[in-house]
């Protein structure tokens, strides 16, 4: 069984440009319901703010390393943090005992200053690395900086830790020398949270860090690697268009990659910056091959709300399982603008949870009749389709053959109309077999929103 993802046009054909001229349909994000905030700054070392984090989920836990400032003044003085959940709601911040805070190891800090020899620790991304050791399993990139001898200005870049377990981190790569101020780390400065992960598929070392256009505006650019430490010129592969407003401003990527049944997506969870507001929201972009990303909806995914959200947002790489069956990405929200200058004495911002339903981030929504013909192969010794959908009206299907005719025993006519809300509709139809070799299969659509595909063909 080979499941199609509808998130955009790769899996269907139709006639004519319907999306264009009869607007029969559009591509759209489901709807999020918010949950929070599930975690909140209320140690002296989150006194300032709470900023980019990274969940994965590991031996059935749910792992967080997080970033905490206490002074406001310096982007480059934030702490790692650790935390762990069962279940995304509720979050333990053990006392580990490794780094010190006004006097005291009694904390969940991972990373400080004193461990990046002065570097300082900013915009992270942590990653379990399948080629590493067992002593640098987990890979740690994020934004240091050097001071300039010449006026002590800093200079950003982006340097590397490695850890057995996460928790106990050394700063550098077992493949680079510990020469701090030398050491071939990647030497530009991406200034908000890096997303590197090791790709499977490529066999490569993926990353998306922030770039800075000609014009000043900031965009996402993509990076590859074959070690992990020696980088290629980030391209970009995301920025601001004649769609936006002239003060717009693409901040972290959150970069996420999904395979299921078979098929790939690859997601960026953006944060929308428009100057004029001095605030931030969640969009979303998608892709097949992480690299040519479309923008189907430039409504916000996540938008701002009035509780805990209203000032910035900035969403965690990943897309998470929750106990309700349903799945949700994780972001960091603040009431503060961008502009607006933290206090150190208020416990300011917290993470929060934006959930929709399974396997139903972005889908085609139909309003009335449309039809189109999937892309790939269906058995017609014994066809097996189901389809993720919600159906308000009917889908019916019929399989066609090399000609464009239907099979005998498999038209719509002779399909049992699909209807109401399941992400597991099983297509049947009158007839049992077909003597072609291959079949095609298309479907037709009256008022329904439907996510995906899944058939039982060769590819």
């Amino acid at each position: 069984m080979i499941k199609k993802l509808l998130f955009d046009r790769h899996h269907f054909a139709c006639r004519g440009d319907v999306w264009i001229a009869d607007g029969e349909y559009e591509i759209r994000t489901s709807e999020i319901e918010k949950i929070g905030p599930v975690f909140v700054a209320d140690k002296p070392w989150e006194r300032c703010h709470l900023n980019w984090l990274t969940v994965t989920e590991d031996n059935g836990k749910f792992r967080m390393w997080y970033e905490a400032f206490s002074n406001p003044a310096d982007d480059f003085g934030c702490r790692l943090c650790y935390a762990e959940s069962d279940d995304l709601l509720r979050w333990e911040k053990p006392n580990l005992g490794i780094c010190e805070f006004e006097g005291s190891k009694e904390n969940n800090i991972v990373i400080d200053n004193s461990l990046t020899h002065g570097m300082g620790f900013h915009g992270h991304s942590i990653y379990i690395d399948p080629n590493s050791p067992p002593y640098a399993r987990y890979r740690c990139v994020f934004l240091g900086a050097l001071l300039r001898p010449e006026d002590m200005s800093k200079q950003g870049l982006v340097s590397f830790a490695y850890s057995p377990d996460g928790i106990h981190w050394t700063h550098g790569a077992p493949e680079i020398p510990t020469d701090y101020n030398h050491m071939p780390v990647t030497a530009f400065g991406s200034d908000t949270q890096s997303c590197v992960r090791w790709d499977t598929e490529k066999r490569k070392y993926i990353g998306y860090f922030r770039n800075l256009e000609r014009n000043g505006c900031r965009s996402i650019a993509r990076g590859e690697s074959s070690d992990g430490v020696h980088w290629s010129e980030p391209v970009t592969v995301l920025r601001p268009d004649m769609y936006d407003n002239l003060n717009a401003d693409y901040y972290n990527s959150a970069a996420t990659k999904v395979t299921d049944g078979g098929d790939t997506a690859h997601y960026i969870f953006y944060s929308f910056f428009n100057h004029s507001t001095e605030i931030l929201d969640i969009r979303l972009a998608t892709s097949r091959d992480g690299i040519n990303f479309d923008r189907y909806s430039r409504v916000p995914f996540v938008p701002n709300g009035e509780n805990c959200d209203r000032g910035a947002m900035y969403a965690a790489a990943g897309i998470h399982n929750l106990p309700d069956g349903r799945q949700c990405i994780i972001y960091s929200a603040s009431n503060h603008r961008h502009c607006d200058p933290a206090d150190p004495n208020e416990k300011s911002g917290c993470y929060m949870l934006a959930a929709f339903e399974r396997d139903r981030l972005q889908g085609l929504y139909v309003k009335k009749h449309f039809e189109f013909t999937v892309n790939g192969y269906v058995d017609p010794s014994c066809p097996e389709v189901t389809v993720n959908a919600d159906i308000r009206g009917k889908i019916c299907g019929g399989l066609i053959d090399d000609n464009g005719d239907f099979v005998p025993g498999f038209s719509p006519d002779d399909c049992i109309p699909l209807k109401g809300n399941s992400t597991e509709h099983v297509m049947k139809w009158k007839g049992t077999a077909a003597q072609e070799s291959k079949t095609w299969l298309k479907l037709y659509i009256d008022d329904a929103d439907i996510w995906s595909v899944t058939v039982n063909g060769d590819r």
